[in-house]
């Protein structure tokens, strides 16, 4: 049993030469084990490609609850899972706001590396989502507290990069935690190989598919795309292949909210929309931008202009053709006018004779 140093990545060499037997997966973990003489499993709350994540008990800080992800035991002999697990711990330990889960502690034992963090007692938005439930949120809020979240990711200099409803965690009361570091990296980093892809493929920004520098603005169309299928219940980009969604990214405009949904505001139709532009320098530059938009909105402070009746101009007379369907116009008339008057007098003529 060891504790690990976050800031001091010499420190995990113990758990990089790790040599474990993958036949035997003791990573999936039974309640009542005790890990590193510490923590007691009470369940598993749920499993992914890479870690395990259990609800524990902290038998050192009076049972307090608390969560520990445990890397998957075949993967702890590769160095390049090792390293992106390491990175997951240090960088979530970096950011310290109530809109971001908490990181304990970290550590080894025997054969198993892992890291406890805070407890969330909610459920992932990717459930609240399936099972078409009532959000306990505004959206306002839900941005609102989002935004909060990302600021304080991006000040340390970290690139999220899987913003998506699964990696958000909601609890009753409608407060928001953002989770899984998994493939978050700082602004320079050498883990990412040149061109590799992470991040899910129904959030991911044009210029992560295209390879080009990433900034955080790629957290904020990610975040686009998350407005876009909380407000509409749908997503914006449908396809069955990677090459489909990554042409959709790429290349087209999604369907307008407020077109899908026609509930939605207008302000928040246009915060979607120039969130997913596809050039980064058309979206929102910032957290605090998107705030100070919503918080205008919101307070009715901001002034929407109206969308505009096009009307069709109208072709320029030609003046001269005018003219002479004016004195056509005149001389028709003239002609019978004389014409009557011709006719009356000649009536008058007949009649006088007559008498």
């Amino acid at each position: 049993m060891k504790n690990l140093n976050f800031d001091d990545e010499y420190s995990w060499n113990k758990s990089k030469q790790m040599n474990i037997d993958t036949h035997n997966d003791k990573t999936f973990l039974d309640p009542g084990t005790v890990i590193a003489d510490r923590y007691e499993i009470v369940r598993t709350i749920g499993r992914g490609g890479m870690a395990a994540v259990y609800e524990a008990t902290d038998l050192e800080l009076d049972n307090a609850r608390c969560a520990l992800k445990v890397l998957n035991s075949e993967f702890s002999s590769n160095r390049d899972y090792v390293d992106r697990f390491i990175r997951e711990v240090q960088l979530m330990h970096r950011v310290q706001h109530p809109n971001v889960v908490k990181t304990y502690q970290a550590g080894t034992d025997n054969e198993l590396l892992y890291f406890s963090l805070e407890f969330v007692a909610g459920v992932a938005l990717e459930t609240l989502i399936r099972r078409k439930a009532t959000f306990p949120f505004t959206i306002p809020n839900f941005i609102i507290q989002l935004c909060s979240g990302l600021s304080a990711i991006h000040q340390q200099e970290i690139l999220h990069r899987d913003l998506k409803p699964a990696n958000l965690l909601i609890t009753a009361n409608g407060n928001l935690k953002i989770t899984d570091f998994g493939v978050a990296r700082p602004k320079e980093s050498s883990l990412t190989r040149r061109n590799q892809k992470v991040g899910s493929i129904l959030y991911m920004a044009p210029e992560v598919w295209t390879g080009r520098p990433l900034t955080p603005s790629v957290d904020l169309y990610s975040m686009g795309i998350l407005l876009y299928e909380i407000t509409t219940s749908k997503l914006p980009f449908t396809g069955a292949t990677p090459g489909e969604f990554m042409n959709q990214h790429l290349k087209e405009t999604p369907i307008r909210p407020i077109v899908v949904a026609p509930d939605c505001p207008e302000w928040l139709d246009r915060l979607i929309m120039s969130l997913v532009e596809k050039s980064p320098s058309l979206r929102p530059q910032s957290t605090f931008e998107i705030l100070e938009y919503v918080q205008l909105a919101t307070s009715g402070n901001l002034s929407l202009p109206k969308a505009r009746k096009v009307k069709k101009s109208k072709p320029k007379k030609n003046i001269y053709l005018s003219t002479l369907r004016f004195i056509k116009v005149k001389k028709t008339k003239l002609i019978i006018i004389a014409f009557v008057l011709i006719t009356l007098a000649i009536l008058i003529l007949l009649i006088a004779n007559l008498l």
